[in-house]
């Protein structure tokens, strides 16, 4: 039986599991360029370098209404980790709320991934420093009725548990899938580059439902380099969902081996 701590930490009730227990093992002003929204026809990476204009992706999905909760997987590849990287921003449009925003709040000696929906931050979790220059693959699970949630970093359960300041409703959709980039919706629509992604990100997917933890080992640990995905990510598949480049931003093919792109 694995023993899991639960405790409240800034006002959420969360859960900590064992590390290892179930482990299988600076504003924009300029339009920036707008690279093809085709996808290549090989497996590639992207590379993020937020120097003279904000750089993300913006994918051209049709987002439905979140009614039962999401799952996020990708791998990550940060060249300065001290500071915020926003991996996953989904939002409505001008003047909305920022309605799903997923990022990596670096520097400090306790860094944290920091989950937000419909305007509610539902975990700030504190989780292993991401190593500078090292892949890392993160999973982050939401369910819609009962607002519990698990985060996954490298294989390892980081922690599960429900958001005190309850959520509880579904994330509407219809809006735009950014990622690698913060949208600032409620200012000028632009990208935020001071909480944008320096680094590489790779096999990128969304999916319109949550998981459990068995589910996960099953479905993406163990498929975690696979590019065959697009049966259980119907909203943002890697491979096949079509996306615009912005800013100058760099796609490349990726390496075939596992971890090590």
């Amino acid at each position: 039986m694995i023993l899991q701590r639960a405790f409240i930490v800034a006002g959420f009730l969360v859960f900590i599991v064992p590390e290892g227990s179930l482990s299988q093992n600076a504003l924009e002003f300029a339009r920036p360029s707008v690279q093809s929204c085709n996808k290549p026809s090989y497996v590639s990476k992207v590379h993020l370098k937020q120097e003279d204009y904000t750089q993300s992706i913006h994918y051209m999905a049709s987002v439905p209404e979140l009614t039962k909760g999401f799952t996020t997987h990708f791998w990550l590849n940060l060249h300065n980790v001290n500071r915020n990287a926003t991996v996953l921003s989904y939002a409505l449009g001008l003047h909305q709320l920022d309605t799903l925003v997923l990022k990596y709040v670096g520097g400090g000696t306790m860094p944290l991934w920091e989950l937000t929906l419909n305007g509610t931050v539902v975990f700030r979790q504190p989780v292993k420093p991401l190593i500078q220059g090292q892949w890392h693959h993160i999973t982050t699970t939401w369910a819609t009725s009962t607002d519990l949630w698990t985060l996954f970093q490298d294989g390892d359960v980081v922690a599960e548990g429900k958001s005190l300041q309850e959520v509880n409703r579904a994330v509407p959709g219809g809006g735009t899938v950014v990622v690698g980039a913060f949208q600032k919706t409620l200012v000028n629509g632009a990208d935020d580059q001071e909480e944008a992604v320096e680094g590489w990100i790779t096999y990128f997917y969304l999916h319109s439902q949550p998981i459990g933890i068995y589910e996960y080992f099953q479905k993406v640990w163990t498929r975690r380099c696979s590019s065959d995905m697009a049966a259980f990510n119907d909203i943002i598949d890697w491979v096949h969902t079509p996306h615009k480049l912005v800013g100058g931003v760099k796609e490349v093919k990726a390496s075939s081996s596992c971890g090590s792109f």
